[in-house]
């Protein structure tokens, strides 16, 4: 298992093009330091920045200008097939949208990160996907994530991001479709998850309670950083 490393951001600005042809900097984080294993909540309106920032700790978002450094590892000026290499032997994302695949069943959908580095999954790691399915309360394994509610999906994303002990975790509003028991079961799980492997867990979230339960919490607005406490 990797062992998790700081992460450190520096002079980091994301910059887009509006349909108007103005170019809006979404991003613009001076210094921002997020020691190994810690538990950091980023918080803020929606289009604070949140989900960008998130996208750039994960290298799935090269920034425009600045560094990103994992470790002794300088992400940013990685290539994208280092960077994607990185972030599957490093990284469980729960995205906001999920991005699972409809035509395959749950189990496939958690064991997609298997993939990538084995034709089949081993016994022991379909077991662990079948110990989350039961843990998170989701329906029988062959069923299709076409057909699951969007809480249902919403765990299945947790799972499966989990399922690799990835020693970076990050979470986008991994509660937003949950209601109040469920959502403190995730919250549970995630922070247990993450104190278990030593792992640092990055949760994009306007749920108080979650971050109220988190080593600290990083405060954005128009793509800045407000307050880190």
């Amino acid at each position: 298992m990797k062992s998790a490393q700081a992460m450190c951001f520096t002079g980091v600005t994301v910059q887009r093009v509006d349909h108007g042809g103005r170019v809006v900097r979404t991003l613009d984080i001076e210094t921002l330091i997020i020691p190994a294993g810690a538990k950091i909540g980023i918080a803020g309106a929606s289009g604070a920045g949140k989900t960008t920032l998130l996208d750039v700790a994960s290298g799935l978002l090269v920034p425009t200008d600045g560094r990103v450094d994992w470790g002794d590892l300088h992400l940013s000026h990685l290539s994208r097939a280092a960077c994607d290499r990185w972030r599957r032997e490093t990284v469980g994302f729960v995205f906001q949208d999920f991005h699972l695949v409809p035509e395959l069943t749950v189990l496939d959908n958690i064991l997609l990160p298997v993939w990538f580095g084995a034709f089949r999954a081993p016994s022991a790691i379909r077991l662990k996907a079948l110990s989350f399915i039961e843990r998170l309360n989701l329906p029988a394994p062959r069923r299709l994530a076409g057909v699951l509610s969007r809480g249902e999906q919403q765990r299945v994303a947790i799972a499966r991001a989990l399922m690799l002990d990835a020693p970076l975790i990050i979470a986008d509003e991994p509660t937003a479709s949950l209601d109040a028991v469920n959502g403190a079961e995730i919250a549970d799980l995630l922070i247990a998850e993450a104190t278990h492997r030593g792992a640092t867990l990055l949760v994009a979230t306007h749920d108080k309670d979650l971050l109220a339960r988190l080593d600290g919490a990083v405060q954005m607005d128009a793509g800045q950083i407000r307050s880190a406490t």
